[in-house]
This record gives structure tokens, sequence and C-alpha cells, in this order.
């Protein structure tokens, strides 16, 4: 009661109160302040184990992302390992669909064989990125369109074909897969 004033005031706001009760608690434990520096060295190693928890998932999200980069670049096949680029046939035949899709487009084609049966061939082109800057769309192919494409086989699919040469007779369109760059020599549709 006969406490000071700044006393009275720091008790209402509770800094001096908090400060006076911990030192109160030390004084009255000579081993309390040991028991709370042992407290402090093991949150001290519990923070570490935490930082160490913390960081095998960002050391597992970079071995994922690692992973799934090497998964993506198999995936995405190589010419010579999914088509037998020894081997060059050609198809005639009328274009069915035209999907100008990534990451490659193609087309689905009608083809007659030598036994006059009608055969469903899939012809692939180079990226889509390539071809659009050299001024392919999707309106460059129809249905209907008859075309002559040479190109390598697929080493595992039947009908499927890496198309390096095209040409569509009723405009003069012709599309030629020139090492790794996709060239136009008239203009699409």
């Amino acid at each position: 009661m006969g406490e000071p004033a700044a006393l009275e005031s720091d008790k209402k706001c509770g800094t001096l109160f908090c400060r006076q009760q911990v030192q109160n608690a030390l004084a009255q434990d000579s081993n309390r302040k040991e028991s709370l520096e042992s407290c402090r060295d093991a949150v001290g190693a519990t923070e570490l184990e935490i930082e160490s928890l913390l960081m095998k998932p960002r050391l597992l999200t970079i071995v994922f992302g690692l992973v799934l980069s090497c998964m993506a670049a198999q995936a995405h096949h190589s010419i010579s390992g999914a088509y037998i680029t020894s081997k060059e046939i050609t198809v005639e035949g009328i274009v069915r669909e035209f999907h100008f899709v990534n990451p490659h487009p193609f087309l689905v084609v009608e083809v007659r064989n030598a036994n006059g049966m009608v055969q469903t061939w899939r012809l692939e082109m180079d990226n889509r990125s390539e071809l659009s800057e050299v001024g392919m769309k999707n309106s460059t192919f129809k249905s209907g369109d008859r075309i002559v494409a040479s190109g390598n086989p697929a080493a595992t699919q039947k009908e499927s074909l890496y198309i390096r040469k095209l040409e569509r007779a009723s405009d003069g369109f012709q599309y030629e897969q020139i090492g790794s760059s996709p060239v136009i020599k008239s203009k699409p549709r």
C-alpha cells in the first residue's frame, strides 16, 4: 500500500511485476537458474532438431525435382530411340485429322496398302513451337487433303512415321525436316 507511484503504475502494466516475480523465483531456488539454463540448452537442441527436420523436406523437394527432370527428359523421346532412322519409307494418303498439339503435332492419315486395304497412320512432326515459328498453324491441314509423306517408321508402333518430308500437290505446300529444323517451302494456309 505504501509503494511509490512509479511501482504502482508498473504493476498496472505488469512489466515490473513480472520482472520481480522472475527475480523472486530465481532467488528462492538457487537451482532454478541452473534449471533455466539447462532448459535453454534443451530448447536450443530442439530448435536444431526442428531445423534439421525442416531441411529434410527441402532436400527431398530438390531430389524429387531432379528425378522429375530426368524422367521428363527420358519421356521426351529422341528420334533415334522411337523411330528407325536408318530406314525411310513413303506413304500417300488422305488427311483425316490434324492435331496441332504439344509436344509434337501429328496427322492422322488414311493410307491404302499394297492390297488395297485402308490403314490409319499416325504421322508425327517436329515440336510445335518450332513449327509455329516457321508459319504452321491449326489450319495448315484439313480433313480431305491428299498428301505424300516420307520419313522414318516407328520402332515399335505399326503405321507410325516421323515425317522428314511432306508434300500437298493441290497447292504446292512442302514441309521438310532438315536436321533438327523444320522448313516450309510454300506458305501454309
